[in-house]
């Protein structure tokens, strides 16, 4: 029977404003399709064009870098593990067209075998979400996740570890929908079920804090950030150790905290420790 497994969680938001739209991993870049050999489609071996459904799904390159959408889903089908969207060759997770195709195809495998309302449906609909969402589709996102939240609640019950990991990306879906209230409310009903399932201790915690902690500083309450931040701060150092790289996004965003609170000398300490352990780090 196939098994229900968690997305990977949120990821905690990384310091610094919105950037210029950028071309998507998965899309041509403009020399590809102007100069050098046709892309080739790494399964079948045929050439190929965006608009005959060739992609670049994850970060395999070279020979291996390209692929029909109908190749991908029929090795898809044929491996048959419905809950796994990632590239057998990098193991990095597809996005784009790939994802939304696969996500969608293992949902309808998953609900003919099982029913609507089974675990593995819910996984399924959690990682079509999360496709959806990756590609722009915010509102699709929520809908899909919403679905997958009533049916873990249903199963699991509502304090489940899996009913967080679907909190934490709904509420990043309300957030690209301009539904920051809201997101911090799923936020702080999925921190409770993580302290609750592993203890306040756990990296799970601390990178649902990092999320919360975000969203009071964009509301513009610094002194709740500051807080929350030093929190995720202390048990990430518990977790990896004072000087891991692990830990320099979190002194970068307590550093915004600390600034925003007019703190410049605890701002200037943090980026200074970043600095030193990305040097140490990367040379």
């Amino acid at each position: 029977e196939a098994q229900a497994t968690s997305a990977p969680a949120a990821v905690g938001e990384e310091a610094g404003g919105g950037a210029a739209a950028e071309r998507k991993p998965w899309e041509f870049e403009e020399e590809e399709q102007s100069s050098g050999p046709a892309p080739t489609c790494r399964i079948c071996l045929e050439e190929g064009t965006p608009e005959d459904g060739l992609v670049s799904p994850c970060v395999c390159r070279g020979s291996a870098k390209f692929v029909h959408l109908e190749c991908i889903e029929l090795a898809f089908v044929t491996r048959a593990a419905w809950l796994d969207l990632s590239c057998p060759t990098c193991q990095h997770m597809y996005e784009g067209p790939a994802a939304v195709r696969l996500g969608q195809k293992a949902l309808e495998e998953l609900e003919l075998a099982y029913g609507p309302e089974h675990e593995a449906v819910a996984a399924a609909l959690h990682n079509l979400g999360v496709a959806h969402g990756l590609s722009g589709d915010a509102a699709k996102e929520r809908d899909l996740l919403e679905r997958a939240l009533e049916i873990q609640e249903s199963v699991y019950g509502p304090d489940h570890a899996d009913v967080a990991t679907t909190l934490s990306n709904l509420g990043s879906a309300y957030d690209q929908l301009g539904d920051i209230y809201k997101q911090r409310q799923l936020l702080e009903r999925a921190l409770n079920i993580n302290e609750r399932e592993y203890g306040a201790d756990h990296h799970a915690v601390a990178t649902t804090l990092v999320n919360l902690g975000s969203i009071y500083g964009r509301l513009g309450d610094h002194s709740t950030q500051s807080d929350i931040l030093e929190r995720s701060l202390r048990i990430m150092e518990a977790q990896f150790g004072p000087n891991s790289h692990r830990i320099t996004a979190s002194l970068v965003n307590l550093s915004l905290a600390y600034g925003a609170l007019g703190n410049v000398e605890g701002q200037r300490d943090l980026l200074e420790r970043a600095l030193r352990i990305n040097e140490q780090e990367y040379g």
